[in-house]
């Protein structure tokens, strides 16, 4: 990036400003990747934290799809501890709950986004 200016008897005849998107771009792309990858680790760390747990299998699924911006539990079960089994032993885990994730997001959302838009300041 770059500014040439042009001065006659303080007065401004000529300015020009050099703008280099593309990496201005890749700068972008790299701190969201950061963003993302450091956003995908709490809403998985912060979601477990009300993930059912009898065995622990369920908990173990949760992965951190490539590319970021998704968090899955991918167990068999999943789906229906999800959004169809109210009754949740809570021997494990006292705060296991239907609908995990919504939970956690409930509680943390304002942490989630100082998290991301901590990587652009």
């Amino acid at each position: 990036m770059g500014i040439a200016i042009e001065e006659r008897r303080g007065e401004i005849v000529n300015a020009t400003f050099e703008f280099k998107e593309n990496a201005i771009m890749t700068r972008m792309d790299k701190l969201t990747d950061k963003a993302q990858f450091k956003l995908d680790q709490a809403v998985f760390a912060d979601s477990n934290d009300w993930c059912p747990e009898a065995e622990g299998d369920l908990k173990k699924s949760g992965i951190i799809a490539s590319g970021g911006g998704d968090v899955v539990w991918n167990s068999p079960y999943a789906r229906y501890q999800y959004y169809d089994a109210p009754n949740k032993s809570k021997d494990k885990n006292p705060r296991a709950m239907m609908k995990w994730f919504e939970e956690a997001k409930a509680i943390n959302l304002n942490q989630w986004i100082g998290i991301a838009q901590g990587e652009f300041s």
